[in-house]
């Protein structure tokens, strides 16, 4: 019998550091025991040994390797921001134990803040797929877009895949996860952002909503309406109606107490600290040197 306390990420020989990163900051706040799949395709022995290495510091982790085959892609969308990687989120939930029941799916540009293990207790087992609104997408004004142009009703919201809870025994009764690459090989030219977009279209009007400001926070200014965050609607003025120096009448910057209650922080687009190109920000400087799961991480992989 599996751990059910499980976890699933993809990854690639770019993106090893970030990998570890996230991983020290998830196994670091997060001690009980849980099992990890990792999903890949070009990772070598070396890569794997040391990644093997690395993930023994935590004695409570169990690193699952799952080797892919890439040629299963071929005519899906690939691009340097969407790799063939995105498409092991679908295939590698058939090669999951038969007995696991669902599975945590986290992109590796996230840093985890603290104990995240309330996430076992939500149920998706009716719905299929649980996830967060794409805030970062709503902030550069881009939701309604994401919406109309798959052809999705906007009484839902178009949710973000980086943080995702996948029901295993959901995913089985609709065809597995060849049955959702099918679907993108027949959509692939209405996917701009494949993944995202493929699963909007299947589980739309099913999906259990979970909290972006908890599960997926990415690095943003957050200026929003006084009134409607004391009525519990987190919703960030979108980025084109912030001035440099001026909050609107009824507004209130919130982006240090959206941080500090933050579980993880995605670090979505060129916002990843890693990247020698991003431009400096007063959003990132609350994110990145206040945020003590990402600098320990960061340390530790040195």
């Amino acid at each position: 019998m599996p751990n059910q306390r499980a976890f699933m990420s993809v990854v690639n020989r770019k993106y090893i550091d970030p990998l570890k990163i996230m991983w020290t900051s998830l196994f670091s706040t997060n001690s009980y025991p849980l099992d990890f799949y990792l999903f890949y395709e070009d990772l070598s022995d070396d890569d794997t040994s040391d990644l093997v290495s690395f993930v023994s510091r935590w004695s409570d982790v169990k690193l699952v390797l799952m080797p892919m085959d890439a040629n299963m892609f071929e005519g899906l969308p690939v691009t340097e921001e969407f790799p063939k990687e995105i498409y092991f989120k679908f295939a590698g939930l058939d090669h999951l134990p038969e007995d696991l029941k669902q599975i945590v799916c986290m992109d590796i540009d996230m840093a985890v803040k603290r104990d995240i293990s309330e996430i076992f207790s939500k149920d998706v087992s009716s719905c299929g797929l649980a996830a967060c609104a794409d805030v970062f997408g709503h902030f550069f004004g881009l939701g309604d877009n994401n919406l109309t142009c798959l052809g999705l009703r906007d009484d839902r919201p178009y949710f973000n895949a980086g943080f995702m809870i996948f029901s295993l025994e959901f995913i089985r009764k609709i065809g597995g996860g060849k049955a959702i690459l099918n679907l993108a090989h027949m959509n692939k030219k209405k996917l701009y952002y494949p993944e995202q977009d493929i699963l909007n279209l299947i589980f739309h009007d099913s999906f259990l909503l979970l909290p972006w400001n908890v599960y997926n926070c990415p690095p943003i200014r957050y200026v929003m309406n006084r009134e409607r965050v004391e009525a519990g609607i987190m919703e960030p003025l979108e980025l084109s109606l912030i001035t440099a120096n001026e909050i609107p009448e009824g507004y209130l910057d919130y982006t240090r107490s959206v941080y500090d209650n933050a579980a993880i922080v995605h670090y979505m687009g060129g916002s990843k600290p890693w990247r020698a190109e991003r431009e400096s920000s007063i959003v990132y400087d609350i994110f990145d040197i206040f945020d003590e799961a990402y600098l320990r991480a960061k340390d530790l992989v040195k």
